[in-house]
């Protein structure tokens, strides 16, 4: 009898034992499934590309002409591949808010750093359309709807021209770089931007 005792307390003991482990294990994963999902929550728009943070945009936009500062407000722009997640290259970028940036843009500069650009940045959702008017730089332009996903580019805009140059779809952004850029740097329709302000 002491012996069937013995046994019984021995596996009661190592079903309890086993209760608690499972427990605690279980807990230990949702908590780290939620500390986990909070840290990817927080960091999507962050670092959506892998190693967005080992890019560095130290070049500013030089420009020769009437606009000689350039527009307040500056930035970031990183460009992402849609396939991979990762940081396909960074510019330096004027971000044109208002109406009066959006109408001045890049008019009148004779000179732009291949590494800066310019965004232009709407209210809402729209068919963009652009001219090169008094623009002395051909340009890559580039459509970028609310979810920051390209959906249009215009490659090599021929400058000082009236022609209308037009987003194929709605687009909320607009980027300007420097003709060849997206060839050169491989950036695509369906990938995504990402724009940090200073």
């Amino acid at each position: 009898m002491k012996i069937i005792r013995y046994i019984t307390i021995i596996l009661i003991a190592g079903n309890i034992r086993k209760l608690i482990f499972n427990e605690f294990m279980y807990n230990f994963k949702l908590q780290g499934y939620l500390i986990i999902s909070a840290i990817s929550i927080f960091n999507t728009d962050l670092c959506r590309g892998n190693n967005i943070l080992n890019y560095s945009c130290t070049s500013t936009i030089v420009s020769v002409g009437k606009n000689t500062t350039g527009l307040k407000n500056k930035g970031k722009l990183f460009f992402i591949n849609s396939h991979g997640n990762d940081t396909i290259a960074c510019i330096s970028v004027e971000i044109a808010e208002d109406e009066i940036d959006r109408e001045q843009g890049l008019m009148w500069r004779k000179k732009l750093i291949d590494t800066a650009g310019m965004i232009f940045i709407y209210d809402n959702e729209r068919l963009l359309t652009f001219w090169m008017k008094n623009t002395y730089i051909s340009l890559d332009i580039i459509f970028v709807n609310a979810n920051k996903e390209i959906i249009s580019i215009i490659e090599n805009a021929i400058p000082n021209t009236e022609t209308s140059l037009s987003s194929v779809k709605k687009s909320k952004y607009a980027i300007e770089v420097n003709a060849g850029y997206c060839k050169k740097y491989n950036v695509h329709i369906n990938d995504v931007v990402l724009l940090r302000k200073y």
